[in-house]
C-alpha cells in the first residue's frame, strides 16, 4: 500500500486538498489498499488482461476460426459431416416425402425427437425410398429465402409492389446428401435409388 505519508500527500497539497480531506483519504486508503487513483488503474490493466485472454481463446478449427456458424436442425454446426438414419416422411409431417427424410439416428446414436430434414436435390425422378430404412452421409447447410424487409420498402418508397412469396424471409436448413449408404443407388436406374426390393423392406 502506498502510504499518504509518502509522496501522494505532496500532489494532493498541490491541488488544493485540506488536512480533513487528507484523513478521510487516508481511511479510503487503507480500505482500498492503496491510493484510489493506483486502485483504479489496477482495475482497468485486470479488465484488459481478461478481455485479451478471452480474444485469444481457441476456437474451432473445422470453421476456419468462426464461432459463429448456426446449427443444423439437428444439433450440429452447419457442415458438419453426419451420418443419419430415418425413413421418409409419413402424414403428420407437412413436408415433401420424396424429398423429406424424418431422421431418428445421427451418427448411430438415437435422437430424443424424430427430426424431418429436407434431404436437397431429390424429386419424383430421385425420390427417397418410400418404404424401409434409410440411411444417408452427407451434412447440413442453410440460406436466407423469401424476400428482404428491406426490399419490401425499397420497392414501396419506388412506388412498386412486390409479390409475396409462399416462404417469409427465414433462414432455411437443408441436408446436402454426398453418399447413400442404405439402400444402395443403382448404376441401371442412372442415379436413381433402389425402390424395390428387401433393402427397402418390402
Amino acid at each position: 500500500m502506498i502510504s499518504v505519508g509518502g509522496q501522494a500527500p505532496t500532489y494532493y497539497a498541490s491541488i488544493g486538498w485540506g488536512k480533513d480531506t487528507m484523513a478521510r483519504l487516508k481511511a479510503l486508503e487503507a480500505l482500498l489498499d492503496g491510493p484510489p487513483v493506483k486502485v483504479i488503474e489496477r482495475m482497468i490493466k485486470t479488465v484488459s488482461a481478461d478481455a485479451k485472454t478471452t480474444s485469444e481463446e481457441p476456437r474451432d478449427p473445422r470453421f476456419n476460426g468462426q464461432n459463429d456458424v448456426p446449427s443444423g436442425k439437428l444439433g450440429f454446426p452447419l457442415g458438419t459431416y453426419l451420418t443419419v438414419e430415418g425413413q421418409a416422411a409419413r402424414a403428420g409431417f407437412k413436408v415433401n416425402p420424396t424429398c423429406t427424410l424424418v431422421v431418428d439416428t445421427v451418427n448411430g446414436k438415437r435422437l430424443a425427437q424424430p427430426m424431418p430434414v429436407v434431404v436437397e436435390d431429390l424429386n419424383t425422378e430421385n425420390p427417397l425410398p418410400q418404404r424401409g430404412r434409410v440411411i444417408i452421409k452427407g451434412y447440413e447447410s442453410g440460406k436466407m429465402i423469401g424476400i428482404p424487409p428491406g426490399a419490401v420498402e425499397a420497392a414501396k418508397e419506388a412506388g412498386k409492389e412486390i409479390a409475396s412469396p409462399q416462404a417469409g424471409w427465414q433462414f432455411y436448413r437443408f441436408f446436402v446428401l454426398t453418399s447413400w449408404v442404405h439402400p444402395k443407388r443403382t448404376e441401371s436406374q442412372k442415379d436413381k435409388v433402389e425402390r424395390s426390393g428387401a433393402a427397402n423392406g418390402s
